[in-house]
């Protein structure tokens, strides 16, 4: 087996027998379609999950329903894992900032929303870890 830390690939390349080494710690997703996370916990290293969306906008729809679903099951699904980057070029910018004001305005399992312009990114706070 690999003894890789750090994986980008597209994500069609995932499929439920494909092998990932253990001890991943960044993965980096190309290409998302599928929303469907659920494999994630097979990575127990895991601390950095990067997605790049071909279409970001849809997430955003019904108040950004797809996209705290979507962060609540890839949390729930792996315990340790830090941070979530979902990268959104070309996105409508006011959207993700009223996401971003809502989703830490409910403070969900202690998670913070960061949106930089090209990223929207959501952490762990540190008070989850203690």
């Amino acid at each position: 087996m690999y003894n890789l830390r750090y994986i980008y690939i597209p994500q069609i390349c995932l499929t439920d027998n494909f092998k990932m080494p253990k001890q991943l710690e960044t993965l980096i997703l190309t290409d998302c379609r599928d929303i469907n996370f659920d494999f994630i916990h097979k990575y127990e290293n895991l601390r950095l999950l990067k997605l790049y969306f071909n279409n970001f906008d849809r997430l955003l729809e019904n108040n950004g329903e797809l996209i705290r679903n979507l962060i609540n099951s890839i949390y729930n699904e792996n315990k340790i894992m830090e941070t979530l980057q979902l990268m959104c070029h070309g996105v409508n910018q006011t959207k993700v900032k009223i996401f971003e004001k809502q989703f830490n305005l409910n403070k969900n399992y202690y998670l913070n929303a960061n949106y930089d312009g090209k990223s929207l990114t959501i952490q762990r706070s540190n008070q989850y870890f203690h």
